[in-house]
């Protein structure tokens, strides 16, 4: 009876461990158990509800292990042990000693013990409790058993994930990771953090704030952090910021940030999480880029203001950008441009030739010329165009442009020019022949009236007068039979006026020669006949008087440049010109007359008297002159 009466009692103190341990009010033992010795009331369906209530197998032992008593969870077992057996029987050796020993320690210190084991590749979570018997002596405990290979491998795969997590995070270098506390205290510091703000984990760590790990020398940046700061930490809102800070080695840098509010449990706010990038690099090309793309903007405005058509093509031609003038021009809509083969508005009768030059100057120097281009309906025009490459800072060419404008007008005015101009040209050709024919006629007159007049000294007037008509009349003969009706080549024309002086004066028995050393010289009109007129009173002045009492003699005219000027030499190896004989001074008609055509050249005149006698003129073309003044 006595028996009957304590397995009841420890069977009802079982069930309220396990009622304990399930329930988590394991404080509650003792107290149950001094009111179980005066109530023992409980019936045996409660009791064994309160059995049931357990889903974990739960074992009262003694002090050697002995089962005393179990729970139905311990009942559904594969190797149920039998009442008064050993729980600890079936297992390994060592980890039997480790249970019971652990068994003993809380039976010997009066106080609940847990602890976990393994078992055929199984963890296993234990509770035990000691249980007092009449007078607190602690004779028996509580042993339950939970199978937790799971929760293991869940803590485990847990571990690795925080632990591959903290890599993670540890492994960023160049994005700053903190976490702080509602205080803005420093609590997490990722080796980005110190990249990117300067500052050490052991010197950050429980050390400083936030508001010290971002300074600024804007007054208003600050201001705005602890905006953001309390937003994140009163509100609970995610606030991304971009701000300035002063880096730890002074400088200025732009911080890209995420503040995020960080929870407890309860859904508190209990700190910040902080995510930044320094991005002032970026920054300063997002400007940059901005900056140039208001460039292109204003250009493309710029360009669509433009009356000539401007067309921007890749490498390979392919249209990238073409103005509102090219797609007027064209007749084709941008669409219908961008991306196809600049060419396509290129004239089918082009020469590969040309196409080839155009490709290979642009890709060079550039290109400049005109070419047929044709619009989007088959009309053929002209255009003016210039082509380039467009390099970028290293010298790398990376898009071509070309810039065409139509000349079809300005090819119907030039039509119209070149015909007025050839009939001009004819008209003016006429006048010189005329002009020349005139002279001639004048000096027909001239030699008829010398037949008539008697006096060798009127005639010899008459003759003068007749070489100096044919000097005026042969410039316009080099004209008339010139292509430049602007210049005449003065050196044919010097071989045909000596010839024509030497014809009519030398008639004695001197041998005199002519050396002309005039070469690819072409002179005004206005310059030409002063100068024939000079030549023709010199050379017939040389061949009047310069040589008597000779036998032979020579004639050298010479023109040549210096500089800007013309210098035109006359000289002979005659008997020299009579020293009393000034040309600015003398009463000579011929002397005279060129010294008043030197004037009117605004040259200057030098006599040289040695071997002969030697003119030089020095004089600059009339043309030029007036162009210099």
């Amino acid at each position: 009876m006595h028996s009957a009466v304590l397995v009841q009692s420890d069977l009802l103190i079982l069930l309220f461990l396990v009622a304990c341990s399930v329930l988590g009010l394991g404080w509650l033992l003792v107290r149950y158990v001094s009111r179980q010795r005066t109530d023992s009331r409980l019936g045996e369906e409660t009791s064994r509800a309160l059995l049931n209530a357990s889903t974990d197998p739960c074992y009262l032992l003694d002090a050697a292990g002995r089962v005393l008593a179990m729970n139905h969870a311990a009942r559904t077992l594969p190797d149920v042990p039998a009442a008064g057996s050993s729980l600890f029987s079936r297992i390994p050796p060592a980890l039997a000693t480790s249970r019971l020993a652990a068994l003993e320690q809380v039976m010997r210190s009066r106080q609940p013990l847990r602890l976990e084991d393994q078992h055929e590749g199984k963890h296993f979570e234990h509770n035990l409790y000691p249980v007092p018997g009449p007078g607190g002596v602690i004779m028996r405990a509580t042993f339950s058993t939970r199978d937790v290979t799971e929760r293991h491998g869940l803590e485990a795969t847990l571990s690795s994930t925080v632990q591959f997590l903290r890599q993670i995070l540890e492994s960023s270098t160049t994005v700053a990771i903190i976490s702080t506390d509602r205080q803005g205290l420093v609590l997490f510091w990722n080796t980005g953090a110190g990249n990117v703000l300067g500052f050490d984990a052991d010197e950050s760590v429980g050390q400083k704030t936030i508001e010290q790990l971002l300074p600024s020398d804007d007054a208003s940046s600050q201001e705005v952090l602890m905006k953001v700061m309390m937003r994140v930490l009163g509100g609970g809102e995610t606030v991304a910021h971009i701000m300035p800070f002063i880096h730890r080695d002074g400088r200025r840098r732009t911080l890209r940030v995420t503040f995020s509010p960080q929870h407890d449990n309860a859904g508190a706010v209990q700190g910040m999480l902080l995510i930044g990038e320094d991005i002032t690099e970026r920054e300063l090309a997002r400007r940059e880029t901005e900056q140039a793309e208001r460039q292109l903007r204003l250009l493309a405005f710029t360009l669509n203001c433009a009356k000539d058509a401007f067309v921007i093509s890749d490498l390979d031609d392919h249209v990238l950008y073409v103005n509102q003038a090219f797609t007027d021009m064209y007749g084709y809509t941008e669409e219908e441009l961008i991306g196809n083969d600049v060419t396509m508005v290129r004239s089918l009768a082009t020469p590969p030739e040309l196409s080839e030059r155009i490709r290979q100057g642009t890709r060079g120097a550039g290109w400049s010329g005109e070419v047929m281009n044709r619009r989007k309906d088959g009309t053929e025009f002209p255009v003016e165009l210039w082509t380039s490459t467009v390099r970028n800072d290293q010298g790398e060419p990376v898009a071509l442009v070309g810039v065409a404008r139509e000349i079809t007008e300005r090819k119907a005015a030039e039509d119209k020019i070149r015909a007025s101009l050839h009939e001009k040209e004819v008209l003016l050709k006429e006048i010189h022949h005329r002009v020349k024919n005139n002279l001639q006629v004048i000096t027909s007159l001239l030699s008829l009236q010398s037949a008539k007049i008697p006096g060798a000294e009127i005639q010899a007037i008459l003759k003068e007068s007749q070489t100096r008509v044919k000097s005026m009349a042969l410039v316009h003969e080099e004209l008339y039979q010139s292509e430049d009706f602007s210049r005449v080549d003065f050196a044919d024309y010097i071989r045909r006026l000596t010839a024509n002086l030497f014809h009519t004066y030398q008639t004695g028995p001197v041998a005199v020669s002519l050396r002309v050393d005039v070469k690819n010289v072409y002179l005004t009109v206005d310059t030409a006949i002063p100068c024939g007129l000079i030549i023709n009173e010199l050379v017939s002045n040389a061949l009047k008087h310069a040589f008597h009492g000779r036998a032979e003699g020579s004639i050298t005219i010479r023109l040549q440049r210096d500089g800007a000027a013309h210098v035109l030499t006359v000289s002979d190896d005659g008997v020299g010109l009579p020293p009393d004989v000034d040309p600015w001074t003398t009463e000579t008609l011929g002397l005279q007359l060129v010294s008043t055509l030197t004037r009117q050249l605004g040259g200057s005149l030098a006599v040289i008297r040695e071997k002969g006698t030697q003119f030089e003129l020095r004089f600059v073309e009339q043309l030029q002159r007036r162009q210099e003044g």
